[in-house]
């Protein structure tokens, strides 16, 4: 039996991440969450560790100067909040959506997640 993370539905299908082993019980997901002011589109969390997940379209991050100071500020604002902070392009989730999502549970150290 595995488990899943539902990583992305606004650009690409949703993705799952299947682990080795059952999801432990202190594995949180959970998808649009306010936090320090600002709407996370996930935040994970694991044996105490926390992690923000943004999943950027080109639209609305990085194309102007504006969105790339605007989204800077957002992540060094999540960070103070106590959360790490992972940022995946549409690129990046459209070619491989499967390895953002491992990453991205990877870098909470969740166990039974293949590397």
């Amino acid at each position: 039996m595995g488990y899943a993370l539902v990583l992305f539905g606004e650009v690409a299908a949703p993705a799952l991440v299947v682990g080795s082993e059952a999801p432990p019980d202190s594995l949180s997901i959970r998808s649009q969450v306010s936090v320090a002011d600002y709407r996370a589109d996930f935040v994970i969390g694991y044996a105490g560790r926390r992690a923000v997940v943004e999943c950027d379209g080109h639209d609305f991050h990085e194309r102007t100067k504006r969105q790339a100071r605007r989204d800077r500020k957002r992540d060094r604002d999540l960070q103070a909040a106590g959360y790490a902070v992972l940022r995946f392009t549409g690129s990046e989730i459209w070619g491989d959506v499967v390895a953002c999502a491992r990453e991205a549970l990877l870098s909470l150290e969740v166990p039974g997640v293949p590397a």
